[in-house]
């Protein structure tokens, strides 16, 4: 049976213009004077609405922000789903993964780095939902289910708790990159987190 999806009416395409324009106005002013210099008044300036505007879509530079890379995690799940279809085993399909990843970090890098202390700010406080994957989480859980599925992993753990232990592991390189100004290389270094979280520490 299909689906009909109702069509969006005026004022909702009128919403998603102008949510589309501030993000774009807000990245561009981002690559042309940096994040912090950017101020939300220029954002609602050069996207020709009023600064009230502005703030009932967005209240400030970092949800705009994760509003970006949600829409790029949306663009990338076809990719991911090809990854892990196309890869022969949980080490090549996590790596395929985590090197697309890297090299999308690598070119937002402003933009990776906002969203990630407003992330941190977000689990001191208690404001992350943990019962709602992100697009990372879903992709790692997709990768260790089809893993244990093919009996390459263990199966006393659920994919989803394997996919929240890799990404705590994650973490550490991921951490160490935003710190270090861009020199590390990251995805030699997760690289290594993976061979780590596959094999263990244990000298074989």
């Amino acid at each position: 049976m299909t689906i009909e999806t109702k069509p969006k009416g005026r004022w909702e395409r009128r919403k998603e213009q102008t949510r589309d324009t501030i993000i774009s106005t807000a990245l561009e002013l981002f690559g042309k004077q940096g994040i912090e210099s950017t101020s939300m008044e220029q954002i609602a300036e050069e996207s020709d609405i009023a600064k009230a505007t502005l703030y009932k879509y967005f209240p400030n530079k970092e949800a705009i922000a994760a509003a970006y890379m949600q829409e790029a995690v949306r663009e990338k799940m076809a990719e991911m789903d090809r990854l892990i279809t196309e890869n022969a085993d949980t080490r090549s399909r996590l790596l395929a993964l985590l090197t697309m990843i890297s090299e999308w970090n690598e070119e937002n890098r402003d933009i990776v780095k906002l969203h990630a202390s407003a992330r941190f700010q977000d689990l001191l406080s208690g404001h992350i939902d943990n019962n709602r994957l992100s697009g990372f989480e879903y992709a790692l859980t997709r990768i260790f289910k089809v893993g244990q599925d093919n009996g390459e992993l263990r199966q006393d753990l659920s994919a989803q708790k394997l996919a929240l232990y890799y990404k705590a592991m994650y973490l550490v390189p991921f951490g160490g990159w935003l710190l270090d100004q861009g020199s590390s290389d990251l995805e030699s270094s997760l690289a290594e987190s993976v061979d780590l979280f596959l094999g263990g520490a244990r000298q074989h």
